[in-house]
């Protein structure tokens, strides 16, 4: 799978997109596991109507998932 990733202060970001891609989640169970699931990785503002999400966080948390 090949996406562009931004990468801000040595850090590397997927947006929702690309996290939607990455996980086959679909926005609504993402928004979902965004206010239910204190596992879940935190989302990042990247820009005014951008949000993002650590790529290691991201891998930690599908690699502790059942």
């Amino acid at each position: 799978m090949e996406y562009t990733m931004r990468k801000i202060e040595d850090q590397v970001f997927l947006t929702v997109r690309q996290l939607m891609q990455k996980t086959s989640l679909s926005r609504p169970t993402i928004s979902r596991l965004r206010r239910l699931d204190e596992n879940f990785p935190r989302a990042r503002k990247l820009g005014p109507r951008r949000i993002g999400f650590l790529v290691t966080e991201i891998d930690n948390w599908i690699a502790t998932r059942p």
